[in-house]
């Protein structure tokens, strides 16, 4: 009586340490899920802020707003409160 009792006790620790090793791939497996994401987040916002510096030099070299969207991909909605930044008063 006494060993099966120690047996079902070993049996549930020994549950709960695959419980807690499977837990802690899961965060890992999170962890880098999640810096992976950052990294594509990252480079996203680095292309879309290259592509308003290429608008903005544009839109100073004088080039109008059908043709800038055509160069960056930027929709002319976009364009437009850019070249309204550069015509505010400093």
């Amino acid at each position: 009586e006494y060993q099966k009792y120690l047996k079902h006790l070993m049996d549930i620790a020994s549950e709960q340490h695959t419980k807690q090793a499977d837990i802690q791939d899961l965060l890992v497996r999170e962890r880098g899920e999640g810096k992976i994401e950052g990294k594509i987040e990252g480079k996203i916002e680095g292309k879309i802020e290259g592509k308003i510096e290429v608008a903005k030099n544009l839109i100073n070299q004088g080039f109008d707003d059908p043709f800038i969207s055509v160069a960056t991909g930027l929709s002319e909605e976009e364009i437009q409160p850019l070249r309204k930044e550069r015509n505010k008063p400093n």
